[in-house]
């Protein structure tokens, strides 16, 4: 058993996540710095991997990643956020690529998801392209007895007032939104997670009058089933030196 100190009673745990950059509850801390810092790779002078598509693609103006990379079968796989100009229509989508390295990256034509009148894109059928998508976090999860619900997602589009929802997926290319959307509130989330059998979802809030505080906060968001999920988040990470929040 270990014992964690924060600005409560400290609990008695058998398992504890730490958080590096949270100077309150990370212990020993003398001589680590609490910020992070860039990657870097040894006769790599650019490092930026993945960059925006030529003109006519779904990223030819916009490539942000708020979205997840994963091993899957030993190859790394990429769900990001494209945007191909400045028109209404031309939105943030949900865009997919892979790498055996995670420096050199393809971008394969899909043949899913119609833009600017062809499907030779890497467009993932969510919502039949539609160009709203803000944050899109994926899990990987070949436990669940179900294979068309393999790959899960949690994110956010505007067909449903920009609160977080839910859909599944066989392949992590193809997938079906869940008809009980949505299934909690905005969050910004964007980090998705299974442990001990629990789904957990983090965000940024700025917004839920449950947590107090004058800046965004994490707050996470805990579902057994992937559908059903906490009616309230946990207060993750805070910044701000409101009380009781501890200051080191």
């Amino acid at each position: 058993m270990i014992r964690v100190k924060n600005s409560s009673e400290a609990p008695s745990l058998r398992d504890a996540v730490l958080f590096p950059f949270d100077s309150s509850s990370f212990p020993f801390t003398s001589g680590i710095r609490l910020q992070l810092v860039p990657g870097k790779t040894p006769n790599i002078t650019n490092q930026i991997v993945l960059r925006r598509g030529v003109e006519g693609t779904p990223d030819s103006h916009t490539v942000r990643f708020y979205g997840t990379v994963i091993n899957v079968d030993d190859q790394l796989r990429m769900w990001y956020l494209g945007k191909g100009g400045t028109s209404p229509e031309d939105g943030l989508r949900v865009c997919y690529a892979f790498s055996s390295d995670g420096l050199n990256w393809e971008k394969p034509q899909l043949g899913l998801v119609e833009y600017k009148g062809s499907t030779a894109n890497n467009l993932v059928d969510l919502l039949k392209g539609r160009s709203d998508v803000t944050e899109a976090p994926v899990i990987y999860d070949p436990d669940d007895p179900d294979p068309n619900r393999w790959f899960k997602m949690n994110f956010e589009s505007n067909p449903y007032g920009a609160r977080f929802a839910v859909a599944y997926s066989p392949d992590g290319l193809v997938w079906t939104e869940s008809p009980n959307n949505p299934r909690g509130p905005s969050i910004e989330q964007s980090g998705l997670i299974k442990f001990n059998d629990w789904y957990y979802v983090n965000g940024q809030d700025g917004y839920l009058p449950s947590h107090y505080g004058a800046k965004r906060k994490m707050v996470t968001f805990a579902s057994k089933d992937f559908e059903t999920w906490s009616p309230s988040g946990a207060l993750s990470f805070r910044r701000d030196a409101i009380p009781p929040r501890h200051m080191a």
